[in-house]
């Protein structure tokens, strides 16, 4: 099959290009000009450079593909427009562009996220019947570019892919966790029994793919995590089995990261770069329950996440001092 992956340079694009290729699969990768090609450079890829706002590399991107893998979109911003303009206009331009030179298209998944959802505010796990009620500007935009690829269901065979929190190698949203379990801290926000549903990234890219290659996905949603949801005080049970050494626990109240906040983000109008703690990532930290259900995607994917938390996290934390991203 030939596969087309946008936010190929990424997180979860590089691995889901490796395990594309790895399967067989030829893959086209579509990145911008100012991405780095780290991860890409050895692997039997086409490279395409543009964007969603340049209609003829869109077209380029698009020839003779039959799989198309939408995972690009921007996590850090400094104002809503940047979070609309990466996940909610550059969605609707490529889906535009899919139906109009997309011709040979058979599948196109959208990588979308929990955040869209929000949390559970009810004590029980969200699921793919829940309402949308996102708590921060992310989660927003996610839900609208959901809401683009509903409008385009008559014109493309979409499947929305809803990813838990993801971690493992390469990741930088969660390598502030492991740099202070690698330095024996973990500080939790709040209340030890907050829960947060988590996946290893390989366990992801597995799920999205068997997603694209199972017709009942058609035109359905589905939620990717694994079956149970840790809580902190479970993750400070496994933060002290893969440090190698003590790790201190420190509970901090919920008002505290807003402080924390109110400083990270004017400085990140100094630097010119999106705050690493701002407002928003204060708001997501401050819920009590990120749990949802992924009994669908079970029943009609056969998918079932396969990496254990603690097999996966002791990974991670090697692999983040192996790189020497941790000293």
């Amino acid at each position: 099959m030939k596969a087309l992956v946008t936010g190929a340079t990424g997180f979860i694009g590089s691995h889901l290009v490796e395990h594309l290729v790895r399967q067989g699969d030829q893959v086209r990768c579509l990145v911008r000009s100012t991405s780095r090609i780290d991860w890409l450079r050895k692997l039997d890829v086409e490279i395409i450079v543009g964007d969603f706002f340049r209609l003829e590399t869109l077209k380029e991107a698009l020839q003779d593909i039959a799989a198309v893998y939408h995972a690009a979109g921007v996590t850090k911003a400094r104002d809503k427009r940047d979070y609309w303009k990466g996940n909610v206009d550059a969605t609707r331009r490529f889906l535009e562009a899919t139906v109009r030179f997309g011709h040979s298209v058979k599948r196109f998944v959208h990588v979308s996220s929990q955040a869209a959802v929000g949390p559970s505010m009810n004590d029980s796990p969200v699921d793919e019947t829940s309402p949308l009620n996102p708590v921060d500007v992310y989660g927003r935009s996610k839900k609208e570019a959901e809401k683009v690829c509903r409008e385009f269901l008559d014109k493309l065979p979409i499947t929305i892919i809803r990813p838990v929190a993801v971690y493992g190698p390469r990741d930088r949203d969660t390598f502030s966790f492991f740099k202070l379990v690698h330095y024996g801290l973990l500080p939790i926000v709040g209340s030890e029994s907050k829960r947060v549903a988590l996946i290893h990234v390989q366990d992801l890219v597995e799920g999205i793919v068997l997603a694209a290659t199972n017709d009942r996905a058609i035109g359905e949603t589905y939620f990717l995590g694994n079956d149970t949801c840790p809580t902190w005080k479970d993750l400070f049970s496994i933060a002290t089995q893969i440090a190698g050494k003590n790790v201190k626990k420190w509970v901090i109240p919920n008002f505290s990261i807003y402080v924390v906040a109110a400083v990270a983000e004017p400085l990140s109008y100094i630097t010119g770069e999106p705050a690493v703690f701002s407002f928003e990532k204060a708001k997501e930290l401050a819920q009590q329950d990120w749990s949802c259900d992924v009994s669908k995607s079970k029943r009609e994917l056969g998918f079932a996440a396969r990496i254990p938390l603690l097999e996966g996290m002791r990974e991670t934390l090697e692999w983040y001092r192996k790189e020497r991203w941790l000293k």
